[in-house]
């Protein structure tokens, strides 16, 4: 039995477009307006060079901080410059192979043992070593006094003491 189509609704579009690829369709032809002209190529470059640059100067500070996603910060800088640069495409190219075979690598399962072994070893290490340090000195910090220090108590029976 075939589908008879009905009439009176309009033809759904074979692809529906989302908001975000009508924006991305826009900023193609924007960026095709400005190839054609050599000044506005240039300013579009550079704008595009510095805010990749920038947005990769965050993502080495995040890789220090712990507020700002470090990789995913460089890897988008990259994004950015690969628009424009064939260098920064090449790198980019580059750092997802390296990611890939990295992923591959962790997912081998005797890798994954071993590495489920080392972190165990050293969480069980850190523990000792927490334990023995809470067991010989609390929670205090061991802080010793310089020799040759003078030390000051104020009271309020006996005044300032130097000893």
């Amino acid at each position: 039995m075939t589908r008879v189509p009905d009439h009176d609704t309009p033809d759904a579009p074979t692809s529906p477009q989302t908001a975000e690829q009508v924006r991305f369709r826009r900023i193609k032809a924007a960026r095709e307006r400005a190839r054609q002209r050599r000044a506005l190529d240039l300013t579009w470059r550079i704008v595009a060079f510095m805010v990749g640059i920038a947005v990769i100067g965050g993502g080495i500070a995040g890789l220090v901080l712990p507020v700002l996603p470090g990789w995913a910060l460089i890897f988008v800088g990259l994004g950015i410059l690969a628009t424009e640069f064939a260098w920064a495409e090449r790198i980019l190219l580059r750092a997802k192979e390296h990611v890939s075979a990295a992923a591959e690598k962790a997912m081998d399962p005797a890798k994954r043992r071993r590495n489920i072994l080392i972190v165990t070893v050293l969480i069980a290490c850190v523990a000792v070593i927490s334990a023995w340090y809470y067991a010989k000195f609390g929670f205090g910090l061991p802080l010793r006094e310089p020799q040759g220090a003078v030390k000051i108590e104020i009271t309020a029976r006996t005044g300032i003491a130097m000893r």
